[in-house]
């Protein structure tokens, strides 16, 4: 018989009944247990005490999951990378690590250490806890009064995200009012649902493995009406009871009912999110659609098909084959019960031994002394006391009780994994023990919680990074941004492959980090190596590689701020740097054969040489010849010199034979000459 198509009657008949279906199976066969789980973590107990007995009660499962809690937060939020993305080739590799940081980034931006310690807390107390990942749009309104003329008002009230509140003509023709301007931007959310809100069929397996699932709550009027629903479709649907009310009740105690609201928008509506596979068109093939209901008759408002549910699972111990596994109080719910009956007996033993009961003869002792509890109390007799009153014979068994009870201790810490010598409170226990020995004993210690939080990455972890990555996908959040290697970079969100392998980076105590300190030590060891013996173009070692083995060597030792200490690197700034360095080389001369190189520089320096020698030829030449010329000059004025002086002197004494000759010429006649006079007439004359 060929399938049809599925009328919206159809469809609302089908997913009304799988949805009460599921939400009566988590009503009758899980909550009772959920609720129990809450009332021994809250120190009560069902095995009531007798009127005048101790009614203490042990808190076992208190103290266990608020033991073990620490210990898995610290596995998850140790790392910076708690979930990473696998590259499968070698062209995934820059995507791989741009989906590992931005869901990251994603994780913390939505609060990722309150969430983390929401569901890890339902998970120890209630089964399971729950992580819900989802596209909403962000809201930001703004009330503003408006004067406008004709055109402008057309285009204001054209606007989408533009409504008119109020709206008057004036008689100059102005558009005068007030409005609303709402701005929408699509957001990732990522929140901790309630195990109560969630249902699941019966027969479900696992998440990925059921019939029908959901989440249940109340929502207002209004809420609904933002979701786009008309107001009076959805106004008078109602809500007769909220779903889990006894578990929300344990939870945060009696509120009240807010039915009668005076405010119509803000009346409580049930609201029912319901996925399920059906053949809508009638093709014979299921698809998973969201169908979405409102009211206690649950009128289907809308329904779409989707991906994949919303909703990320987070268990502590899984049953194989079943959806709802165990949660760490179920386990040790016996053992309270066991340790409050042993911890009232002591404490009824110790009471017994230091105030024992008495049997007296009310003839013979006074009943007043007797029922004074005064230490030290007298009792009046009459007669001596030996045969009107005798103890009763009171048994101490409180030193065997405590013995049961530290039994009951041991059998607790190997349920749960939390021992004293893991948490440091049993020093004894290391006396004496060599490293090896305690070593052992740390990883026996630790094994129930590192089986718990493996269990938690496997599931929840995984589940809840690759349902940010299909959203992302999908394009509803637009362009995203993010600081990536120190630098903010704008990432194509649409070309995310959810579907790469993950890793979980899970480990328990410091013994891991020192490990992975280690280890990146002798990795950049080795990458510096390879470099330094085969170069950059090595084909094994990148630059990027080296400064991601830096950059988690820092942050395993609490420097997150990488960049402080190093710069940004990647592919692209590592082909950019090759490029520079290419355009480089061009630029500059050929570079010859060393042994042609080396036989240019030894002619470069030969010549150099001898050119320095003939300067040295050239400048002694030149002082020579200048001293030459300086001393002929010097021999040139000697002789000029001395020809001047026998001048001077051959003229002189020419002069003075002539005078000498006039005088005897003159005395030969008679006429007397003063030679004397004539001679310093001679020298005033310059000797003429």
């Amino acid at each position: 018989m060929k399938p049809n198509p599925k009328t919206e009657d159809d469809i609302q008949r089908m997913v009304s009944q799988a949805a009460k279906d599921a939400i009566d199976h988590i009503e009758q066969d899980i909550a009772p247990a959920r609720i129990k789980a809450a009332k021994y973590f809250d120190g009560e107990d069902t095995l009531g005490h007798e009127e005048g007995r101790s009614s203490v009660v042990s808190t076992k499962c208190r103290d266990a999951a608020r033991n073990a809690k620490p210990g898995l937060m610290r596995v998850f939020m140790a790392t910076d990378k708690p979930v990473e993305f696998i590259p499968n080739g070698a062209e995934s590799v820059e995507l791989a690590e741009q989906q590992t940081k931005y869901a990251q980034y994603a994780f913390n931006k939505n609060g990722g250490f309150r969430l983390l310690n929401d569901v890890i807390d339902d998970a120890l107390r209630k089964k399971v806890g729950i992580a819900k990942v989802y596209m909403t749009e962000a809201q930001k309104s703004q009330i503003f009064d408006f004067e406008l003329g004709d055109e402008e008002f057309t285009m204001m009230a054209g606007a989408d995200d533009v409504d008119i509140i109020e709206h008057e003509l004036t008689e100059e023709g102005l558009h005068r009012g007030k409005a609303q301007q709402v701005k929408r931007k699509p957001e990732l959310r990522m929140e901790s649902m309630p195990p109560e809100e969630f249902f699941i069929d019966a027969n479900a397996r696992s998440i990925d493995d059921f019939y029908c699932c959901g989440q249940q709550r109340e929502m207002y009027v209004s809420d609904l009406v933002e979701m786009g629903f008309d107001f009076d479709e959805v106004a008078e649907l109602g809500s007769d009871e909220e779903p889990g009310e006894e578990e929300k009740e344990i939870r945060q105690g009696a509120r009240e009912d807010d039915e009668d609201s005076e405010d119509p928008a803000m009346r409580p509506i049930l609201y029912t999110e319901c996925y399920m596979r059906m053949d809508v068109e009638g093709t014979g093939v299921a698809q998973l659609y969201a169908f979405i209901m409102a009211g206690t008759s649950y009128k289907l408002l809308d329904f779409y098909p989707v991906d994949d549910t919303p909703f990320a699972i987070f268990e502590i111990d899984p049953e194989p084959h079943t959806f709802f596994g165990r949660s760490l109080i179920e386990l040790i719910q016996p053992d309270q019960d066991a340790s409050t009956a042993l911890l009232r007996g002591i404490l009824d033993s110790v009471s017994l031994g230091n105030a024992p009961r008495w049997a007296f003869d009310e003839t013979k002792v006074n009943a007043d002394d007797m029922m004074n509890g005064e230490v030290g109390g007298l009792v009046r007799t009459d007669g001596p006391p030996g045969d009107k009153f005798l103890p009763l014979n009171t048994t101490f068994p409180a030193a065997d009780a405590l013995a049961a009870s530290q039994y009951y201790d041991v059998v607790t810490q190997n349920k749960t994994g939390i021992t004293e010598a893991a948490s440091g409170l049993n020093p004894d226990a290391l006396q004496n023990a060599n490293v090896d020995a305690v070593n052992m004993l740390d990883r026996a210690a630790a094994a129930q919680p590192e089986v718990m939080a493996r269990h938690l990455a496997e599931g929840g972890m995984t589940r809840l990074f690759r349902i940010v990555l299909r959203l992302l996908k999908s394009g509803e959040a637009g362009p995203v941004s993010m600081r990536l290697n120190g630098e903010f970079v704008e990432l194509d969100a649409s070309q995310f492959d959810p579907d790469l392998d993950v890793t979980i980076n899970v480990g328990l105590g410091n013994e891991g980090e020192a490990v992975k300190v280690a280890t990146l030590n002798a990795t950049f060891e080795r990458q510096m190596g390879i470099w330094a013996e085969y170069g950059p173009e090595n084909g094994l070692v990148t630059m990027t590689n080296i400064r991601n083995t830096l950059g988690d060597m820092l942050m395993l030792s609490g420097l997150h701020n990488v960049s402080r200490y190093w710069q940004p690197m990647n592919e692209r700034i590592e082909k950019e740097l090759a490029q520079k360095a290419a355009t480089e080389s061009q630029n500059q001369p050929p570079q010859l054969d060393p042994l042609v190189q080396a036989e240019q520089i030894k002619a470069q320096a030969s010549a150099q040489k001898a050119q320095q020698d003939a300067q040295v030829r050239i400048a002694q030449a030149q002082q020579k010849a200048a001293i030459d010329v300086q001393k002929a000059q010097q021999d040139g004025q000697l002789r000029m010199t001395e020809i001047a002086m026998r001048d001077d002197r051959e003229r002189d004494q020419m002069a003075q034979e002539s005078i000498l000759k006039a005088a005897e010429i003159l005395g030969s006649y008679g006429i007397t000459v003063d030679l004397n006079q004539l001679y310093q007439l001679q020298q005033q004359n310059g000797g003429y």
